[in-house]
């Protein structure tokens, strides 16, 4: 278990170079021994899209997966992109804490759907890769795992409330009968990514 924002830290520097260093989106109940059972569950304020680059071997960056995204969803915003190290990207959407893990794990994979991201990382026990740890699949090249944009700092920043992104989201999915038409959209503002914010308000609520 990590309690504290300076133990991951603590803990990225101490393995990066040598193990793949992930963290789980959820966090557990103190008083049990950590597996990935649901049960143990205790809370979790994030949603976790996650776009392999072996799906979109034409796509070249992060923008091309962030225009993607706002294509198929135009009207939801991912408030943290993070380039995964094997050329695909983590798309962070935050949301207010719940500790109704069935529910938020439903509204991730119905996202998951309509947006053609993996479907496989939408469970519940569903773990992902910590910025500034490196990806060390390829055993000759290590990857930094980096943050491109984040504004979960910024002025602007607001959480989703969980009951009406799951009645957006059913709603979408009962009426999307038709490919959304493409829409030009911007990019997500870049703020202050010069620590791992993301991680950070990731764990908060569990945390402390």
């Amino acid at each position: 278990f990590v309690q504290t924002f300076e133990e991951v830290e603590e803990m990225i520097n101490k393995y990066k170079f040598f193990c793949n260093i992930f963290i789980s989106l959820s966090t557990y109940k103190k008083e049990t021994i950590f597996d990935d059972k649901p049960s143990l569950q205790y809370r979790r304020q994030v949603i976790f899209i996650d776009f392999d680059k072996k799906d979109y071997f034409d796509f070249k960056d992060a923008k091309d997966f962030s225009l993607h995204f706002k294509k198929k969803i135009s009207w939801l915003y991912n408030h943290c992109t993070v380039a995964s190290g094997s050329g695909g990207v983590h798309f962070y959407i935050a949301t207010e804490v719940t500790d109704n893990i069935a529910k938020i794990t439903a509204i991730n994979k119905t996202i998951a759907e309509l947006s053609n991201a993996d479907i496989n990382a939408a469970i519940s026990t569903q773990v992902a890769r910590l910025p500034t740890s490196y990806n060390l699949k390829d055993k000759d090249n290590h990857v930094l795992v980096k943050v491109i944009s984040n504004c979960v700092d910024d002025d602007r920043f607001k959480r989703y409330n969980i009951q009406a992104l799951e009645n957006r989201m059913r709603f979408e999915k009962e009426n999307r009968s038709t490919e959304i038409p493409a829409q030009e959209v911007s990019r997500p503002v870049n703020c202050n990514t010069t620590k791992y914010y993301c991680v950070n308000h990731m764990l908060d609520a569990g945390c402390k």
